[in-house]
C-alpha cells in the first residue's frame, strides 16, 4: 500500500511534540542538577553518621548533656535564612520581610533532636 506524499499534519497536533523537544535539555539540566543534590546529600548524611559514631562524639555526651541543661537551644531572628518567596522590605527597620508568593519560608540551620518540638512565637507590637 503507497502512502500519499501530499498529506499535511495539523499544526496544533505537532505543537507538543515540538514543545517536548524544545524542552528536553531543560529537563536534562534539572534531572542533572536533582543527582547533583542527591549526591550532595548521600555524602553530608555518610559524613554526619560517621561523625555520631566516632568514638569521640560518644565520649563527649555528657559535656553535651550539660550545656544542653545550662544553655539551652534557641534561635534568633538573624539565625533565619530566607528561602523562598522572601523579599527584604528596603522600606523599614533591617530583618523586615516581604512575601512575594502564595508560600514564603525561612530555614533554620540545625539539627533537630527525634521527638517532639516546642515552637515559641513571639508577637511584634501592634498585633
Amino acid at each position: 500500500m503507497a502512502i500519499p506524499t501530499n498529506t499535511t499534519v495539523d499544526p496544533e497536533a505537532r505543537a507538543p511534540a515540538d514543545a517536548n523537544r524544545l524542552l528536553e535539555p531543560e529537563v536534562e539540566t534539572w534531572r542533572a542538577e536533582a543527582r547533583d543534590w542527591r549526591l550532595q546529600y548521600l555524602i553530608n548524611h555518610s559524613f554526619v553518621q560517621s561523625l555520631l559514631q566516632a568514638p569521640v562524639w560518644k565520649l563527649l555526651r555528657p559535656l553535651r548533656a550539660a550545656r544542653r541543661l545550662l544553655r539551652p537551644r534557641g534561635f534568633r531572628a538573624s539565625d533565619l535564612i530566607p528561602w523562598n518567596q522572601l523579599e527584604p522590605d528596603r522600606e523599614t527597620a533591617p530583618g523586615t520581610w516581604i512575601a512575594t508568593g502564595p508560600s514564603p519560608y525561612f530555614i533554620v540551620p540545625c539539627v533537630l533532636p527525634a521527638g517532639w518540638l516546642r515552637h515559641r512565637r513571639q508577637r511584634p507590637r501592634g498585633f
